[in-house]
């Protein structure tokens, strides 16, 4: 491994770094409710790393060498850089996410009657309406 080893999980580490600062200072993720999110954090790597292990299993993943990488492996093309890149992804998603739905002013009423329509309109689905008849929904008050 030559000096440039670390330049890529040094990088992800600086920038997750920066991320829980951004989380820090407005409460977003972490910092607001930190159990659900280091837990959805944990859920969220776990299954990218199943789904990075099937997809090296078939032969779709592969590692690209290079010297900003460490060169350790945590399995057959599996970096270990890997798990700190889908560790800041994880986060990322949910620092966005709080974001958005803070500065878009959804309420816990306004995403309870969004996920009300969805589910309505998947029971709809389900029931033989999706294709011939349109469920009547009205707009509700956070869209109108």
């Amino acid at each position: 491994m030559s000096g440039t080893g670390w330049f890529y999980g040094g990088f992800l580490l600086c920038s997750a770094a920066c991320m829980l600062l951004v989380d820090r200072r407005w409460r977003l993720a972490v910092f607001r409710t930190p159990r659900p999110a280091l837990v959805t954090i944990a859920l969220c790597v776990v299954v990218l790393l199943l789904w990075d292990l099937a997809g090296i299993g078939w032969g779709i993943f592969l590692r690209g060498a290079g010297p900003w990488q460490t060169g350790w492996l945590l399995a057959r093309e599996l970096p270990v850089e890997e798990v700190l890149f889908l560790t800041f992804l994880s986060h990322l998603t949910l620092v966005v996410d709080s974001a958005a739905t803070r500065l878009l002013g959804f309420t816990s009423d306004r995403r309870e009657w969004l996920n009300s329509v969805a589910i309505q309109q998947g029971l709809d689905f389900a029931r033989g309406l999706g294709g011939r008849q349109r469920a009547q929904i009205s707009l509700g008050p956070a869209l109108q």
